[in-house]
């Protein structure tokens, strides 16, 4: 509530007989903001004064995870050769063919709520929506079409529109239908991990990795749905297929004003 913490944020809804009555309307709504300054780079976040996404917490660090196996200091003393790197990693959106979808039907006689979703994870939405809609499971139906590629995103609970879609043809009685466009899905659907590494690495004259260290800053956005689920896997996944017996992995998870970071498979 009163403030937005990415471009694309949910602020209304405007529900109308066709989608370019709905357009139209949307561009009669006004909105009063006060531009703040934004929080898009992970190491300025980090700095002592940079400006806040969440005001209620000291600063932008959303978590903190260290991990240690063996003694990387001691495997680095016998070291032939040290390598250092810094590492970027981009944000991507998984922009799938098709786009996110949702269409909802309140049945007034039966009290029974039917929505059609382009998720993968139709149990716990119906589960989720049941609950927060005051209703039981059994009067919500969950159905998953072909969803036009999945890769993580719609996997994500709840999307806003997952919530307001029902409650709004729960409220009105009619179906209502919201079809995301393009843009709409760069602004809103969730995306892929953006990180910055400073990585070294010990090796020995015989090709052997003797000890690997991995420092790094992971973009979650401007909300944590899914907590450590995403710098867990890079830190575990930093090893590969290698026999590293000293292993040394630090992550700070980061607030920014950013589309929302999930899992996305096959980036």
């Amino acid at each position: 509530k009163d403030k937005i913490r990415h471009a694309g944020e949910a602020l209304a809804v405007v529900i109308a007989e066709n989608r370019y009555i709905a357009e139209d309307a949307v561009e009669d709504i006004l909105v009063a903001l006060e531009p703040l300054e934004a929080v898009v780079d992970l190491e300025d976040a980090m700095r002592p004064g940079s400006p806040r996404v969440h005001d209620d917490l000291e600063s932008n660090l959303a978590a903190h995870l260290f991990q240690k196996k063996g003694d990387y200091g001691a495997a680095r003393q016998q070291a032939d050769l040290v390598l250092r790197r810094r590492i970027l990693i981009d944000r991507g959106a998984a922009a799938a063919m098709e786009n996110r979808g949702i269409v909802a039907d309140w049945d007034d006689n039966s009290q029974h709520l039917t929505i059609w979703d382009t998720t993968q994870a139709p149990i716990p939405i119906r589960n989720g929506t049941a609950a927060r809609l005051g209703l039981s499971e059994n009067q919500v139906r969950v159905i998953a079409p072909f969803i036009g590629g999945g890769f993580g995103p719609k996997m994500m609970m709840f999307y806003p529109e997952e919530l307001v879609i029902p409650w709004a043809a729960k409220k009105l009685k009619r179906p209502i239908k919201w079809i995301e466009d393009r843009r709409e899905n760069f602004y809103a659907t969730t995306q892929e991990r953006g990180q910055v590494h400073d990585v070294e690495i010990a090796l020995s004259k015989d090709g052997r990795i003797l000890g690997l260290k991995d420092i790094f800053l992971h973009d979650t956005g401007a909300y944590d749905p899914y907590g450590l689920t995403i710098p867990l896997n890079t830190q575990c996944h930093a090893l590969g297929g290698y026999d590293i017996q000293n292993f040394t992995t630090e992550v700070s998870v980061v607030f920014t004003n950013k589309t929302l970071v999930t899992p996305v498979r096959g980036a």
